[in-house]
């Protein structure tokens, strides 16, 4: 993978691994067959990075809201993360103009499209763990519910609209 210049700083991490950084920016799409490495180490950090902010979602949300039910509990983190939510955080970190796409995924508007955005947020937030930086991943995510609870609307997931609703009328029918 050639070297190219980022950022000093992304999502309030300084990288001493630069290397991983230009990882978690290279989507698949924009490497061939011949680079079956790099798209196996983004991965990589798109799944650790997924299950690192889980946790410290969940850590700040049970800090912040610590006797709320746990339906309650799954809604809040559902917010923050959703494929959704994680797109609206990488384009708020400046994500978006950083992320190497191929020549087709780019002008089929790659650069907007969530699943994308939302991978490469997870896989910034793998690197920046797997660089050093858990407690700026873990303040990231306590300042990410702070803002959800002065938004004081709970963001609603259709699924769990939807078994809400299920669960009401089964319990009506029992």
């Amino acid at each position: 993978m050639a070297a190219r210049s980022l950022p000093a700083v992304v999502c309030g991490h300084r990288f001493c691994d630069s290397t991983l950084l230009d990882v978690a920016l290279t989507h698949p799409s924009s490497t061939d067959a011949t680079e079956s490495e790099a798209r196996l180490r983004y991965q990589r950090l798109e799944f650790l990075g997924d299950a690192v902010w889980n946790l410290f979602v969940s850590e700040a949300v049970i800090s912040l809201w610590p006797t709320a039910p746990e339906g309650e509990l799954t809604v809040r983190r559902v917010g923050l993360v959703s494929a959704v939510a994680l797109a609206r955080m990488a384009k708020a970190h400046g994500l978006a103009p950083l992320i190497v796409l191929s020549q087709g995924e780019e002008a089929a508007g790659g650069r907007e499209r969530a699943s994308i955005l939302s991978g490469a947020f997870e896989a910034v937030i793998g690197a920046i763990y797997l660089d050093g930086g858990e407690d700026e991943i873990r303040r990231a995510a306590y300042d990410a519910c702070l803002a959800q609870l002065e938004g004081g609307e709970l963001a609603r997931d259709p699924k769990s609209v939807l078994q809400e609703v299920a669960q009401a009328r089964l319990g009506t029918a029992l």
